[in-house]
């Protein structure tokens, strides 16, 4: 004999959840690396380097040139996608030591003077990167409008000042976003020279001085 009452399938009521947090799903901007990379080396005799050289090109929807921009803009991928910000499509460095054989053979003063001087140092040249044009007539920065003509200035009419046409862009329209691409413009390069000059003097047994003349970043 049963003592409570029962309850039949469909009388059963689920439980509620007042706190349900619902997700969007987003998806991730995928890179578009391509790369080549060759180097030479030479480790014997007076001269001794290493050379590398890289041509990449790295695409990318997720470029931040207009973090505080418009909306708009930001909720198209394709308007987004080009150059992106770390990409540096050639780049050279070169890694280099000369042990000068001069007064090799010598002795006394002259050789502890003159033998032994080693000249070494690294370059680094590389292209510039890649930068789209902003602007904002309506207090939101947005992409600038393209209106012709060349982007790049010859080389004789470049400065620090002026590096592109700056006439070939305006401020977009009030009521669209400007068609300007990314990475319409490039940047200057970069060279980079650093230098060093040195040698060990042998004063006695155990003991030795050493002298070393730096130049960076020249």
């Amino acid at each position: 004999m049963q003592t409570g009452g029962s309850c039949a399938d469909n009388d059963v009521i689920p439980p509620t959840h007042s706190n349900i947090l619902t997700c969007t799903p987003i998806r991730r901007p995928v890179p578009n690396i391509n790369a080549l990379h060759a180097y030479v080396t030479k480790r014997r005799g007076n001269t001794v380097f290493t050379l590398s050289y890289t041509w990449s090109k790295a695409l990318t929807e997720a470029n931040s040139y207009n973090d505080g921009g418009d909306a708009a803009e930001k909720s198209s991928r394709h308007f987004n996608y080009g150059p992106a910000s770390f990409d540096r499509r050639q780049l050279f460095v070169g890694t280099y030591t000369y042990r000068i054989p001069l007064f090799r053979g010598s002795k006394g003063v002259v050789g502890g003077t003159f033998k032994g001087w080693e000249l070494s140092g690294i370059t680094r040249v590389q292209t510039g990167g890649f930068l789209t044009p902003t602007g904002s007539s309506t207090g939101i920065t947005r992409r600038s409008q393209y209106t012709g003509g060349d982007v790049a200035l010859s080389s004789d009419l470049r400065c620090v000042d002026h590096w592109f046409n700056t006439t070939a862009f305006t401020n977009a329209p009030t009521d669209a976003i400007g068609n300007a691409g990314v990475g319409v413009i490039q940047g200057p390069g970069w060279r980079n020279w650093d230098l060093s000059l040195r040698k060990v003097f042998r004063i006695r047994e155990g003991w030795s001085l050493r002298f070393q003349a730096d130049a960076v970043a020249f």
